[in-house]
């Protein structure tokens, strides 16, 4: 074999084995990069402290109606009325009540009418409604919930049907307008005639907030004996039937600013709480602040029962009687590192944080852990220690200052 074949089979060898170990190298590389898992340092706060199904008890008195009349509720779910406001109107016959509710839709469509006709003399235009229109048609379709519905879509399709009967008179589709309002004004006096002697009005004895859906358990738990319920007589109540109130009550009014929070809990959960200490409670999706009144303990020392006390109205007075609710025991405030990223180093506990391509242990004060995360005392001063907004290495072993991993 000449000396030049030679050269090229080694000069090729030579040049293969160059190529397989720098991709060997560039693929170590690549899958030690890769494979580093971190996150960021991020403020949290972690609320630690007692969760029940908790009860909501008030100052509450049922609306009760009278055997032989007819009822028409004149105020909403959830409105504050005042002392002396008429809360419903009252009939002896259905006759009477069929006129009134007659009388008042004629003296709304009065109203829709002579709107519309003013609303013609005004700068407002065909665009103008059109997107008044749509407007009011999506937000009737946001209306989500039971109590939205029920006190916001007669107002909405009222809006809606007013634009409606503008834009048409607007564009000249409506030419008995006047004849309309004065058939219908006709039709009022017509009414009231009839109405004036028969209507008499339920009113209220002192202000409060109206609720038309009362549960039953109206008599079941009293603010005065609240205090000194105990767990067993508590779940006895709970396990009651809701009294029937269909023909028979209204609704009902909730008197005052205090109202009171049952939590049956077990009772090592309750052993740090005491009489006349202050927590902050998260109920029906709002934080307030309760002191409590009672602990009360159960015969065989196993269940507690916590009665809270609070003056600070959520907003929404009429809320279901039971809740999801938890007072809050301790708070932590700090950084959130996940649990795999904590390492100890000569018994210090910290993380290690990738800084350029290296890593970097920072001592780390534990304040709480859960099940995936700690809370750690937050920094913003020390430049050795952990930041705000630092990257932690998760996955990585055998780290230690300096040492290469990105």
């Amino acid at each position: 074999m000449s000396r030049l074949i030679k050269r090229l089979i080694y000069g090729f060898v030579s040049l293969l084995f160059a190529l397989v170990v720098g991709y060997s190298i560039y693929m170590l590389v690549k899958e030690n990069s890769s494979s580093l898992i971190t996150a960021t340092v991020e403020m949290t706060s972690v609320n630690v402290g007692i969760t029940a199904q908790g009860l909501i008890v008030r100052d509450e008195k049922l609306i009760n109606m009278e055997s032989g009349y007819c009822y028409i509720p004149l105020a909403n779910t959830g409105d504050r009325v005042s002392a002396g406001k008429a809360i419903a109107a009252c009939f002896s016959s259905e006759n009477d009540r069929d006129a009134y509710l007659k009388k008042n839709d004629a003296e709304a469509k009065i109203e829709l009418l002579q709107s519309a006709k003013n609303n013609a003399g005004s700068d407002t235009n065909i665009a103008d409604y059109n997107k008044e229109i749509y407007r009011l048609i999506r937000e009737i379709s946001g209306c989500g919930s039971d109590r939205e519905v029920g006190n916001m879509l007669s107002d909405l399709s009222g809006d809606l049907e007013k634009a409606v009967v503008s834009r048409e008179y607007l564009l000249g589709n409506y030419d008995g307008i006047d004849s309309d309002i004065a058939a219908l004004k006709t039709e009022v006096e017509g009414y009231s005639a009839s109405i004036e002697a028969a209507v008499k009005y339920l009113k209220t004895d002192k202000a409060g907030y109206i609720s038309l859906v009362p549960d039953g358990m109206e008599n079941y738990f009293q603010i005065d004996t609240l205090a000194d319920m105990t767990p067993e007589q508590f779940e006895e109540a709970i396990g009651k039937t809701p009294q029937p109130l269909e023909n028979v009550a209204l609704g009902k009014m909730i008197y005052g600013y205090d109202w009171y929070i049952a939590m049956p809990v077990k009772s090592e959960e309750a052993g740090n709480v005491a009489n006349g200490d202050s927590y902050t409670v998260q109920i029906s999706g709002e934080s307030v602040v309760a002191s409590v009144e009672a602990v009360n303990k159960s015969s065989d020392g196993t269940k507690a029962l916590i009665i809270l006390k609070s003056n600070v109205a959520l907003s929404d007075m009429t809320a279901s009687r039971r809740q999801s609710c938890k007072l809050i025991l301790s708070t932590y405030e700090g950084f959130k590192i996940p649990i795999e990223a904590l390492r100890v180093v000569d018994g210090q506990a910290g993380v290690f944080v990738l800084e350029g391509a290296e890593a970097k242990f920072k001592p780390a004060e534990i304040l709480y852990k859960s099940a995936n995360f700690y809370v750690v005392k937050a920094n913003t001063e020390d430049k050795d220690a952990l930041f705000l907004y630092d990257k932690v290495i998760i996955n990585s072993k055998n780290l230690y200052d300096g040492k290469v991993v990105g």
